[in-house]
């Protein structure tokens, strides 16, 4: 028959196990999550060939593609479009607003 010393002793190093576990466990997954979060900020820290015109972007498959459409397909950024103060002008006069 154990004594009760020898069976909590044991009970403690059976939770000590588990804790021990419990925490690899977790380490491992937030090193994931970590892996995970380096790679998707290196996606938009590389080179990136751009038109010095027309501003557009060439991907990984040598395409040309609208910067907005790289940057949404390289990030979690969304853009909205509008037209600036200083470019006001010239586009409602292109736009035969005004003459």
């Amino acid at each position: 028959m154990k004594d009760d010393s020898s069976s909590t002793k044991a009970e403690l190093l059976i939770k000590v196990q588990q804790l021990r576990e419990q925490l690899i466990k977790e380490r491992k997954i937030s090193t994931e999550e970590l892996e995970r979060s380096i790679a998707k900020h290196h996606t938009l820290s590389d080179f990136i060939s751009i038109c010095s015109y027309c501003k557009i972007v060439r991907n990984n498959a040598s395409e040309w593609v609208p910067m907005e459409v790289y940057i949404t397909e390289h990030s979690d950024v969304q853009f909205s479009h509008g037209i600036c103060p200083e470019c006001y002008p010239k586009v409602i006069k292109e736009a035969g607003i005004i003459k």
